[in-house]
């Protein structure tokens, strides 16, 4: 039954390190897209880079949302349907 357990939790490691890594990936644009803005702002910029930008940010808060719905919600969904043990705290640590 441990083997069992070991192999989910494995595999809700491995998922959640992708989805992580990702966002980080994506955070990281963002700060460097952010910096950008700030320093165009002060200078002339077109109103549809400016809109790129903008959809770029809502994107991103998007995959947000995302990434929480797949903890909060998948995952659990996911260990019950393979009758797993397991603590929302044991989730949020991987």
């Amino acid at each position: 039954m441990g083997d069992k357990r070991e192999y989910h939790i494995k595999r809700i490691e491995g998922a959640l390190k992708r989805r992580v890594r990702g966002i980080n990936h994506q955070v990281e644009y963002l700060e460097r897209l952010t910096k950008k803005i700030n320093e165009e702002k002060n200078s002339f910029i077109k109103q549809d880079k400016l809109n790129r930008y903008c959809k770029e940010e809502e994107g991103l808060k998007k995959m947000k949302d995302e990434l929480d719905l797949f903890i909060n919600i998948k995952v659990p969904n996911y260990l019950k349907r393979n009758k797993v043990d397991y603590s929302i705290h044991m989730i949020k640590t991987i």
